[in-house]
């Protein structure tokens, strides 16, 4: 009776605790191993995987899969596993065991040590470049892309992708703002074991000179002058928006300059550069031209910078001709305590008298340096009939 009772209890043990245990055994190798492997990965050459054998310790081991896709296992031989899941080759392997007559019910687990076989590598600008196991047969651009981290900040928009189908090299860049915003879904290709995923640097551009943000820029894409300058800060108090210069390099390598519009179409590697801010004075002036315009400069200073009205002009015959910001000209006679502003144009008028009564030709006239009464009244044609 008691060896009745004592066979059935074995019975029960290795029927029901032994099942749970290796079942145990097995999530402890499966966390223990790649976190990444999916439970359909399937094995490939270089991949290593650890065979657990409940109470046959001399069958567990850790072993490779060479480059034929196979494995050496103790007592069994060669054992064909590429292209096998994890689940497929324990059945293999519990089965070869049985069957051999090395072990009457093998409890068999198999976990995934390193997985080299199925593996992309992801390089350049991302938030953890490295390589990474697919995971499934169906694994996508966007899911290793994600597993990367996405792309960092100074990450281009377009992705390349290289490697082989069907034996040869294959290549295809990816537009990743379009692929994750729909529009090209059919971009979101299947990976192949091997391929390599790159994100390059974006493109820039350089703005220099009278700028709040001199220096290199990521470039938008249809990013115009003028989101360049504002990407920059804008001009500084000195510079002027209407004085920029473009530095352009073409196909050759030849550089080119310009004076572009606001609304051109910046380009990688162009730069921009921001002039100081000038007003003009002409006329009357001792120094016609162009002048560097200071901060708060008034139109008193301004005219000083001009070297000041010449013997013929005279400082209370200013007029100043500026334009608004949609491009109108107007024209003011203004006050010295002015402000001046980027690219105002002051005219220094001539002096002139006044001649008025009994006058052949009342009115202003130009005042001629050295000038006599007498010749003033003879600029004014002299005295009328009734005029002395």
């Amino acid at each position: 009776m008691q060896l009745a009772f004592e066979r059935i209890l074995r019975i029960l043990v290795r029927g029901l605790v032994w099942p749970a245990l290796m079942v145990w055994a097995g999530a402890v190798w499966a966390q223990a191993g790649p976190a990444a492997a999916g439970a359909d990965y399937r094995l490939a050459a270089g991949d290593t995987i650890g065979v657990l054998v409940f109470q046959n310790p001399e069958l567990s081991l850790d072993v490779q899969v060479s480059e034929s896709g196979a494995i050496s296992y103790p007592l069994i031989g060669s054992v064909a596993v590429g292209g096998q899941t994890l689940v497929q080759v324990q059945g293999r392997i519990a089965d070869a065991l049985r069957s051999g007559g090395y072990v009457r019910e093998p409890q068999v687990s198999v976990a995934l040590r390193q997985a080299r076989g199925h593996q992309v590598s992801v390089l350049g600008q991302v938030s953890r470049p490295g390589r990474f196991v697919l995971e499934t047969s169906t694994t996508k651009v966007s899911d290793v892309l994600a597993a990367a981290g996405g792309i960092s900040v100074g990450g281009d928009d377009l992705l390349v992708l290289t490697g082989a189908r069907g034996g040869q090299p294959f290549r295809k860049v990816i537009d990743v703002p379009a692929l994750f915003a729909g529009q090209s879904a059919g971009d979101d290709i299947v990976l192949a074991a091997g391929d390599t995923l790159y994100v390059g640097k974006a493109p820039q551009f350089y703005i220099y000179g009278e700028a709040q943000k001199p220096g290199p820029h990521r470039l938008e894409r249809g990013m115009t002058v003028r989101q360049a300058l504002a990407t920059g800060g804008g001009p500084t108090a000195r510079g002027s928006q209407n004085r920029l210069r473009l530095h352009r390099k073409d196909e050759q390598g030849l550089l080119s300059e310009s004076a572009p519009a606001m609304s051109d179409v910046v380009r990688a590697d162009d730069v921009i550069h921001v002039d100081e801010s000038l007003f003009y004075i002409y006329g009357e002036a001792q120094k016609p031209g162009p002048h560097r315009l200071e901060i708060g400069m008034t139109v008193r200073q301004a005219l000083a910078a001009g070297g000041g009205p010449t013997a013929r002009g005279s400082q209370n015959r200013l007029s100043l001709h500026r334009k608004d910001e949609q491009g109108r000209l107007s024209e003011s006679a203004p006050a010295m305590n002015d402000v001046v502003r980027p690219d105002d144009v002051i005219h220094v008028g001539e002096s002139l008298f006044y001649i008025y009564g009994e006058a052949q030709k009342p009115g202003p006239h130009r005042l001629e340096i050295g000038m006599t009464v007498r010749q003033a009244l003879a600029a004014g044609g002299g005295p009328t009939a009734r005029g002395s």
